[in-house]
């Protein structure tokens, strides 16, 4: 009884283990640029600084670029966590119209959709999802489109005041931008599954110290070369 028990026990804690995301180690700043250069069908193992969850075979890395399938996330932990401003760069777009591009920063999600409402209210539909976030679709000032990669640039600011923008590569004129207030974007960051394939590379991720650390640095410094100069004679 007690052996039929454990072997059931021990097959429950299999299941369970194979069920449960990769959790993976936390990331120092700054981060990348991760150009994803390692084509792969197991994502977790080729790119061990991630936690992937979610239906993770249906993701891959292919010529250079990480697509995302079913239900899957990919995220890093900074820690520690900056004081200051904390920015993050990547690439993305999705293959299927009316699809995501989804950044996840801390308990928000800032989102776009490629070929959405060309010319429309609710051109490109942007929104950023979670708390002091834009939860109704904007209109971009331009239409992305599917299968084209975007240049995202989101600042996160150390008070809550966080910035987006969303650039074209291929024509400077195409430029949008949005805000909102939320210090929980500050936490995990990484890409999120919505529909289609979403697309991603060229992630970065950079911290900035508050104005009093660089100034304690600047004087720090200061004194290390007066200390140096009078070893010197």
């Amino acid at each position: 009884m007690n052996r039929k028990l454990s072997l059931t026990r021990c097959l429950g804690l299999l299941v369970a283990s194979l069920a449960a995301p990769a959790w993976a180690a936390s990331i120092s700043l700054p981060y990348g640029v991760q150009q994803f250069n390692t084509n792969t069908n197991n994502v977790a193992a080729a790119y061990p600084e991630f936690t992937v969850t979610g239906a993770s075979s249906s993701s891959l890395v292919q010529g250079g670029v990480l697509k995302l399938g079913n239900t899957t996330t990919l995220k890093v932990t900074p820690n520690p966590m900056p004081a200051g401003k904390i920015t993050v760069d990547f690439d993305g777009g999705n293959a299927n119209t009316s699809t995501q591009v989804n950044l996840a920063v801390g308990n928000n999600n800032v989102i776009f959709h490629p070929g959405h409402d060309p010319g429309g209210p609710a051109q490109g539909a942007f929104r950023v999802e979670g708390p002091g976030g834009i939860p109704n679709n904007q209109a971009m000032s331009f239409l992305p489109l599917i299968n084209t990669m975007y240049h995202v640039h989101v600042e996160l600011g150390a008070s809550g005041a966080n910035t987006v923008t969303i650039s074209d590569p291929s024509n400077a004129s195409n430029v949008y931008s949005n805000s909102w207030n939320n210090a929980g974007a500050r936490g995990d960051i990484g890409f999120v599954w919505g529909f289609g394939v979403g697309m991603y590379d060229n992630l970065s991720i950079t911290g900035v110290p508050e104005p009093t650390s660089i100034a304690l640095m600047a004087s720090m410094a200061c004194v290390f070369v007066k200390l140096n100069r009078s070893k010197k004679g």
